[in-house]
């Protein structure tokens, strides 16, 4: 027997894209129930599409998502929604290959949380990011009170895997309302990749990271990349994809799903003719001054 997958995706506006994306699911992972939570202004956004909309959507700011998980599982329990697993998708990311269910069952079988890609538990030294060295700076105060944890642990979002332990054990977490409460208000940009995954490290739901992390990051994988994981059977999303339709990454996508041998050569011509931002470039003056008046103010607040 399949498992039952619950798939949420967060969508603000691109409507067209957000139709590829439902139909996307449906082809590679036919087993799944869609919904789409609407973060967005545009209430006509999914007339039409024939899912479900989660009764809990409500306009999101920007960098702040904890309404959004929550809203979900809130929802999910409120309505008793059968599942096993429940994955969160941003708008954004498109599957590529079929097996996700057999994938979920084989991965997940000790855990009850998988991030997206990148996950980082528990640990008292951190890369120097700009959002962990601010959590960091406020954690004494009004975080390690509530989640009875000495450092917060960290994952990426896109296509994160709740198994429905998760939630029963957050439901049952004296502390939940009260994180949700202070996360929710918070400014620092990402939070709710700190709090779900610390959450799985305090509830004792022995957190993984996504094997197939590479088609998970944070901005457009590279044409090398993109190949790479194309040929990686444990990628099964990739994240990002450009929200033009008729963009290369795009194109290749719709040619797996019609069973045809994507020229993947579009996106090294795409890469090329577009160009790409240098990296490591030195932050201006304003720029670093903007970050500094942020650290002073996450010492002071959450």
């Amino acid at each position: 027997m399949s498992p039952r997958i619950e798939v949420v995706i967060l969508a603000h506006d691109h409507r067209d894209a957000l139709e590829e994306l439902i139909g996307n699911v449906q082809f590679f992972v036919p087993e799944a129930e869609v919904v789409v939570f609407n973060g967005g202004t545009d209430e006509g956004l999914t007339v039409g599409l024939g899912v479900d909309v989660c009764p809990h959507s409500i306009p999101l700011r920007l960098g702040n998502l904890v309404p959004f998980h929550w809203g979900v599982q809130q929802w999910m329990r409120e309505a008793g929604v059968p599942f096993d697993f429940l994955v969160v998708l941003d708008s954004d990311q498109l599957f590529v290959r079929h097996g996700f269910a057999e994938f979920l069952e084989a991965t997940m079988v000790n855990s009850e949380f998988m991030a997206g890609g990148y996950l980082e538990v528990p640990a008292r030294h951190y890369p120097d990011w700009d959002e962990v060295r601010r959590i960091n700076y406020s954690w004494k105060r009004y975080w390690e009170p509530l989640y009875g944890l000495p450092h917060p642990a960290w994952g990426f979002n896109p296509g994160t895997v709740f198994r429905r332990e998760y939630l029963d054990r957050v439901s049952r977490f004296a502390n939940a309302q009260k994180i949700l409460k202070v996360a929710s208000r918070s400014r620092i940009y990402g939070i709710e990749e700190f709090v779900f995954s610390t959450l799985a490290g305090r509830l004792g739901c022995n957190p993984i990271r996504h094997p197939g992390s590479c088609g998970l990051v944070s901005g457009y994988p590279s044409p090398e990349t993109f190949a790479r994981c194309l040929k990686d059977p444990d990628v099964f999303l990739i994240h990002k994809v450009h929200m033009e339709m008729d963009a290369p990454d795009r194109q290749v996508i719709r040619e797996l799903r019609n069973g045809g041998d994507p020229d993947v050569g579009l996106l090294a011509r795409f890469s090329e003719e577009h160009g790409r931002p240098e990296p490591g470039a030195t932050p201006t003056w304003s720029a670093s001054t903007r970050a500094r008046l942020k650290d002073l103010y996450f010492q002071v607040l959450p």
